[in-house]
């Protein structure tokens, strides 16, 4: 079985760095992005603009899902605005994250912890507050990718 598969999550407005800076990253080490958006087409991805009224972490699906990478402690990485699909989720009480500081209030309201640095590591989580903090939280979340990958292949081996 192929544990080399990780999954990207974008919408329109994602920010360029914060998607294509993990997805070649992750290739380095051998894995194979996987970029899924709430549905099939292009999405438009910008530098800090957002349009208005444009929200994804309402999405059904994007909310089951980060829900099953959370309960089953999967890797998950986080960065900039981001918190806010795993706070729709329900997933973010007790925990400790970096975010950009526009949505401090969403963690802190949704029971989390904001924590102002480039990357924060809670367990299965590691967050970072915007692209700046790409070399400070990507090798981490990408070393438990790794980690992740080798206990499923023994698994398999087993």
């Amino acid at each position: 079985m192929d544990h080399s598969k990780v999954l990207i999550i974008i919408g329109d407005a994602s920010e360029t760095l914060d998607t294509l800076y993990p997805f070649y990253r992750i290739q380095e080490d051998g894995f194979t992005p996987v970029v899924a958006g709430p549905e099939k087409r292009r999405f438009q991805m910008v530098m800090h603009e957002v349009k208005p009224g444009w929200t994804i972490r309402d999405h059904p699906d994007l909310i089951r899902i980060t829900q099953w990478f959370f309960d089953h402690n999967k890797p998950i990485a986080s960065v900039c605005h981001g918190v806010e699909i795993p706070a729709r989720a329900d997933r973010v009480k007790g925990r400790k994250m970096a975010t950009v500081p526009k949505c401090q209030f969403d963690l802190e309201v949704c029971g989390g912890t904001f924590v102002n640095d480039g990357c924060v590591i809670d367990g299965n989580l590691i967050s970072g507050r915007t692209y700046h903090d790409n070399g400070q939280y990507i090798k981490p979340w990408i070393d438990l990718l790794i980690a992740e990958r080798a206990k499923r292949q023994a698994e398999d081996a087993a």
